[in-house]
């Protein structure tokens, strides 16, 4: 209340009651005074409140503000801090190119690993089953001498009479140009794989050979049995030997079973023939020959010479031939 106002009040205030008027006006001026205390007071709290719900809202000028006021840098620093920070984000952001080719380039990796796995496995497992077939089947001998054919015989379960009747038969049956020769190697029913070939001492056993054992043992299992094509088919047996002594010895002591004993791999051409064996020279080797009533070579064995070469022959035609290839050691054209 104006103090003007309150002059004029009082000047209208009842003399007989001045005392009572009085008090009344000073308990109206304290109330107005504590209206406007209180009102103030309001009002700076509200102050209080807004900027309390403005706390949880902080932007960068917020910060910067606290940073300049802590010393904590100049402007300048925090600008660069903050761009900083900013290309920290689009560096690993999904949609740098940068990123992207590196996701890209990494998936192809996972690709391709899958697909090698993938590929290791399904070579591994044709390997398997190329393994499981070849079981069944022979590889195919190297032959001593150089070869124009080669032919398979398989018996199951050979025994004299049936390995010859199938000897028979193919040298009946072949038919190859004059000059040329065959391999022919016999595969029977294996112990440890369905098939395997037919060795030195299997054969011998076979065809129930009463060969020497100094002469066995100094015999290479793999022998090459074949035919030589000249006027008609001339069969033939070359065997290795690591010891020339003793299957020279040996084959001395086999001459009197000999053609008796080879009959089934020659067939009908050693019928008649004698075990009386002479020292021939042929083409500049000593052979042991057995020779018809006009001196011809018949039936015969020589070693060449590197002297571990051992060939039995029936025909002189057959034996200058394989002299020839093991020479030059090349295939016949």
């Amino acid at each position: 209340m104006d103090p003007e106002d309150l002059q004029n009040r009082n000047n209208a205030i009842d003399p007989d009651n001045l005392g009572t008027s009085l008090e009344q006006a000073k308990e109206q001026l304290v109330d107005q005074v504590s209206l406007r205390d209180k009102a103030a007071a309001k009002m700076a709290q509200d102050r209080k409140d807004k900027a309390a719900r403005r706390v949880g809202i902080r932007t960068y000028r917020d910060y910067a503000a606290e940073e300049l006021k802590k010393g904590g840098g100049t402007l300048t620093k925090m600008i660069i801090q903050e761009r900083e920070k900013e290309r920290e984000q689009k560096r690993h952001s999904v949609k740098n190119t940068k990123n992207l080719a590196i996701s890209f380039l990494a998936l192809l990796f996972v690709i391709a690993g899958i697909g090698i796995v993938t590929l290791s496995f399904i070579l591994v497992s044709q390997r398997q089953e190329e393994a499981a077939i070849k079981a069944g089947f022979i590889v195919v001998p190297q032959p001593l001498v150089q070869s124009d054919f080669r032919k398979e015989i398989y018996i199951p379960r050979p025994t004299r009479s049936n390995l010859s009747r199938a000897i028979a038969k193919d040298i009946e049956e072949t038919a190859i140009p004059v000059g040329d020769i065959k391999h022919v190697y016999t595969v029977q029913d294996g112990t440890t794989s369905p098939k395997e070939l037919v060795s030195t001492q299997q054969l011998f056993n076979t065809i129930e050979a009463k060969v020497p054992g100094a002469l066995t043992r100094a015999l290479d299992p793999l022998f090459m049995y074949g035919t030589y094509s000249s006027t008609d088919i001339s069969p033939f047996l070359i065997f290795t030997t690591n010891s020339y002594s003793n299957s020279y010895a040996g084959l001395l002591d086999w001459e009197k079973d000999i053609a008796r004993d080879l009959q089934p791999l020659f067939v009908d051409d050693l019928n008649g023939v004698a075990s009386n064996f002479q020292d021939v020279v042929l083409y500049n080797i000593d052979i042991r020959a057995v020779l018809d009533s006009k001196g011809e070579i018949i039936f015969g064995y020589a070693f060449l010479q590197d002297k571990s070469t051992l060939v039995i022959f029936d025909n002189k035609l057959a034996l200058r031939e394989i002299i020839t290839r093991n020479q030059r050691n090349t295939i016949k054209q």
